[in-house]
């Protein structure tokens, strides 16, 4: 981990540990993404690497900055502290749901995220979004974390021979047949959005169905249950044609409501 002094776990996934660090030559704190020597999953340094190279090209308020690729198995980045979205959802009591409208904020905050990989040259699609990759700071602000999966789209914003790999439930049908595009990222939006609200984890669901989240949740405003519909539909011509038109239908639920 060269000359950074480690300080405490942050958390870990099947890829990699992230702790939190401090780099003594400036008093900064950062965050180390460690790979795992125990990972099952294969071929762990191409995930790493690739996340690395794509968070070198970025620049956004809500993703963490890239400080550097040490030794090819450690990723340095900025550190963000708080709680994942699935910590969050955790620690809920029984019957409790998250404030709508703060669920609305983090999603028009993720889609301007998505909104920006789309649109960066070349274009991101981020291929997997859900409440464990969003991280929430201590001023309630959305950042999109973990990008080993994420993938540079050609000129044609569309690759139909990619890895069919993503996380079930937030994942639509066409990734797992190796085709990915920005409406992926539309659909695992919705798939996001959804569990945030109703607490109903898709991944012990059946594929590709979501309950009305207003039978669920009462305190959802009526013009949200169409968004979520519309970004989660099976056949992907049917979501949104672009994020901006998501963000843009979740941020008039709030001056609608204001």
């Amino acid at each position: 981990m060269s000359h950074y002094r480690v300080l405490r776990l942050l958390g870990e996934g099947e890829v990699a540990r992230v702790y939190l660090a401090m780099n003594p030559l400036t008093a900064q704190r950062v965050a180390l993404k460690c790979l795992r020597g125990d990972s099952p999953v294969e071929n762990t340094p191409h995930y790493l690497r690739n996340e690395a190279v794509i968070l070198a090209q970025l620049d956004h308020p809500n993703i963490p900055s890239f400080h550097e690729f040490v030794n090819g198995d450690t990723l340095v980045m900025d550190a963000i502290t708080g709680d994942d979205g699935e910590a969050i959802l955790a620690g809920l009591g029984e019957g409790e749901f998250l404030d709508v409208r703060r669920v609305i904020r983090w999603g028009i905050q993720i889609a301007d995220i998505l909104t920006y990989l789309h649109h960066h040259n070349p274009a991101i699609a981020f291929c997997d979004l859900k409440p464990a990759h969003i991280m929430i700071d201590g001023d309630d602000r959305a950042w999109l974390v973990d990008f080993n999966l994420s993938n540079i789209l050609p000129d044609t914003n569309i690759i139909t021979d990619a890895t069919p790999i993503g996380t079930v439930g937030f994942a639509p049908p066409e990734q797992y047949q190796g085709i990915v595009s920005p409406l992926v990222d539309i659909y695992a939006l919705g798939a996001t959005l959804h569990y945030l609200l109703t607490r109903i984890d898709p991944r012990k669901e059946r594929k590709f169905t979501f309950a009305p989240i207003r039978s669920i949740n009462p305190q959802i405003p009526k013009a949200l249950s169409p968004i979520i519909m519309k970004a989660t539909a099976f056949e992907s011509d049917e979501r949104y044609p672009c994020m901006e038109d998501m963000k843009a239908d979740l941020q008039g639920i709030l001056e609608t409501d204001a």
